[in-house]
């Protein structure tokens, strides 16, 4: 059979996805505005404001008409997929057809007689014909294909471009939000530092001004709003004051976040979020901070914030008052909150699956299918209402209930895991179970479950890296080559995060000692059992880890240091080494000899590259070799830094009370070791 003109191969098209842009993205023109034009604001950032709240509001309906387009697409999409399977059946049935043909004409290699050579003619015309025709529309359906593709591809570009300005609007607008949140915070401490302002800026309604009206102008037309009645907030503060031993007073207050407590809320809870929220009532704790108490929802993003590790300020009585917790007031006869409701008040498992669906969408996606363990939530006197319950299930970094079932286990209460979840230190629930196992493992649970650190203090000890370092120092102890972990705990637990920081590097310096003396164990921790001063109650100067010999006998003692600028010239590292001989020297004049060998290690950063330096050009290599050139590269000096740090050991006055130095590159990892003889420091 005679061959026919080529057709492009059918390809199967895939439906694309709708845009998924967040419902969330515009933001509402009335009530629960949280950005507005405002005669608290400056009229620059009113004008931004008003610009950025168009781009948001457009964001809907301009995501609507690019889903319509993308679903016109999409069916096109599957009439090309059937019609193309279609023909493509038909052109391989065809086919088929024509090898049986070209099979029977093989039959007759010195022709078939005229009339069964006629029949095979006909028949085979009538399989070219058919072949042409099949060929002909399965171009015309490419042609369809290749136009969907270059819709789909235009779609695809339009939706690229609106989810641009979408992320670039929201970026602004959590900008502006700072500004106003920052303008808002400013007018409250000119009200309270002011003798003339209105009686109390708490007394302002919850954002319900009208666009312009300044917060000055609003004082005097305060309102409560929606709340209970004052009859019974009176009535259930007193009841959260008596059940929680606290002095609650039920003057309200209008609070205003603090600027960097917005930077964990996602864009959904940014773009609702109420700039001030009122509070009916305010409880004093004990610890001297402020939990503000609500008949409202205690999962809405402004609560939220604050109960993830926010703050909000407010002024009292001429006063400035932090807010740092936000709880529930409890429900009276007649004015029951499905939020503010006991947990264990609700009947059964299934009932708060459908409460937490209804107060959180998100915590019905998966996380509360496990109706034992919710059950559980439910009775688990930790959770104190519907509300604190919803906001933990509702955290994305809380897997499902039976996790969160298993930290309420380890930790003191669910306003603390509130207050974890909300740090940014805290990767997830994972980190949280593996902080409370650290802790448990050390000897040390009442950490978590008890007190024993605050919720801060316990975020500082859950970054990545000092956990697992905190691990392996747990493992090393596990197998008696290394003690004292809870001493390093309790001693540290109460350092900032900068100082935290630093003595992680105590960890892993400790565990390259155990390896590098095998037969002997590594004490850390020492500081917190440092022995006291004769005749006082003061520790005396104490190193961080020491060498023990099996006998107990202490062999080397450890001091760790960090160097926070790169270092540029080995005078850098003068001061950690005469920080730790100057220990040495303290605890001799106090009597209290350092036992064994003193060392000292020093974590750095070579500051490798090319930089001018009063008329020359400074030149420093990863391996520490240093050049001095002349602006037009001409050599003056060179040298190596790790050799010119033995040499200058010496300047440091008390440098003989110290029998060794290591540095540690924390680029490269490189590990330099000074040994001293006599007087003499060498490099190993």
């Amino acid at each position: 059979m005679d061959s026919v003109r080529s057709w492009r191969r059918l390809v199967p098209l895939v439906i694309a996805v709708l845009l998924a842009l967040s419902a969330g993205t515009g933001v509402a023109s009335a009530d629960g505005v949280p950005l507005q034009p405002s005669g608290d604001y400056s009229a620059e950032l009113n004008q931004q404001i008003a610009a950025v709240k168009t781009t948001l509001d457009a964001l809907p309906q301009r995501k609507a008409e690019l889903d319509a387009q993308q679903s016109t697409v999409d069916q096109r999409t599957a009439a090309y997929n059937q019609r193309s399977q279609a023909v493509l059946a038909e052109l391989d049935a065809n086919e088929q057809q024509i090898n049986a043909h070209n099979a029977r004409v093989a039959a007759y290699p010195g022709g078939a007689p005229p009339a069964i050579a006629d029949a095979l003619n006909a028949e085979a015309a009538e399989l070219n014909g058919r072949k042409q025709q099949l060929q002909q529309e399965a171009n015309e359906i490419a042609d369809e294909g290749d136009s969907i593709k270059a819709d789909q591809d235009a779609l695809d570009a339009r939706k690229s471009e609106l989810d641009s300005e979408r992320t670039s609007a929201l970026a602004q607008y959590r900008e502006l939000l700072t500004q106003a949140i920052t303008a808002l915070q400013e007018q409250i401490e000119a009200l309270i530092q002011s003798s003339t302002a209105q009686p109390s800026v708490q007394q302002l309604p919850a954002d319900t001004r009208p666009a312009g009206q300044s917060m000055q102008d609003a004082a005097a037309q305060a309102n409560a709003g929606d709340q209970a009645s004052p009859a019974t907030h009176d009535s259930a503060a007193e009841a959260y004051a008596q059940a929680h031993g606290v002095q609650v007073d039920t003057t309200p207050v209008t609070a205003v976040l603090a600027p960097d407590s917005i930077a964990g809320l996602s864009d959904d809870e940014l773009t609702s979020l109420p700039l001030r929220q009122e509070f009916p009532a305010l409880a004093a704790r004990p610890d001297g901070g402020y939990t503000a108490l609500t008949s409202g929802d205690v999962s809405n993003p402004f609560t939220s914030a604050i109960n993830r590790g926010g703050q909000a300020i407010a002024a009292r009585g001429g006063e400035k008052i932090v807010i740092d917790q936000v709880d529930a007031l409890p429900d009276q006869p007649g004015t029951g909150s499905a939020l503010t409701q006991p947990a264990s008040q609700v009947p059964d498992a299934p009932a708060l699956q459908q409460r937490l669906a209804d107060s959180a969408p998100a915590a019905s996606q998966g996380k509360t299918e496990d109706l034992a363990s919710l059950d559980a939530l439910r009775t688990n006197p930790k959770i104190g209402n519907v509300g604190e319950l919803s906001s933990l299930l509702n955290n994305i970094k809380i897997t499902d209930a039976a996790q969160l079932g298993r930290l309420l286990s380890r930790y003191q209460s669910g306003a603390e895991l509130n207050a974890l979840l909300g740090k940014g230190s805290v990767a997830d629930g994972v980190a949280l179970e593996r902080l409370a196992d650290v802790f448990s493992r050390a000897g040390w649970p009442e950490a978590t479950q008890a007190g024993g650190l605050t919720a801060a203090q316990l975020a500082r000890f859950a970054t990545p890296a000092l956990l697992d370092e905190l691990e392996k120092a747990l493992a090393l102890q596990e197998t008696g080559r290394l003690t004292g972990v809870k001493d390093w705990l309790e001693f540290n637990g109460t350092k900032s995060d900068a100082e935290l920081a630093d003595a992680g590097n105590e960890l892993g310096d400790a565990r390259r000692t155990v390896d590098e003396n095998p037969g002997k164990t590594v004490q850390i921790g020492l500081e917190a059992t440092a022995p006291k001063r004769p005749g006082t109650d003061q520790p005396a100067q104490e190193f961080d880890f020491a060498v023990k010999a099996p006998d107990g006998t202490v062999v080397a003692q450890v001091e760790v240091g960090a160097l926070l600028k790169k270092a540029t010239q080995p005078s850098d590292l003068s001061g950690k080494v005469r920080h730790a001989s100057e220990k040495v020297a303290s605890r001799q004049r106090d009597g209290l000899p350092v036992p064994g060998s003193p060392q000292v290690v020093i974590h750095f950063t070579l500051d490798v590259g090319t930089r001018q330096t009063k008329g020359t050009v400074l030149e420093i290599d990863p391996d520490g070799t240093t050049r001095l050139l002349r602006p037009d590269g001409t050599p003056i000096r060179s040298s190596n830094f790790y050799d010119e740090f033995a040499a200058r050991l010496p300047s440091v006055a008390t440098h003989l009370l110290l029998d060794r130095v290591t540095l540690v590159d924390e680029a490269t990892g490189r590990l330099v070791v000074y040994n001293r003889q006599g007087t003499t420091w060498t490099r190993q």
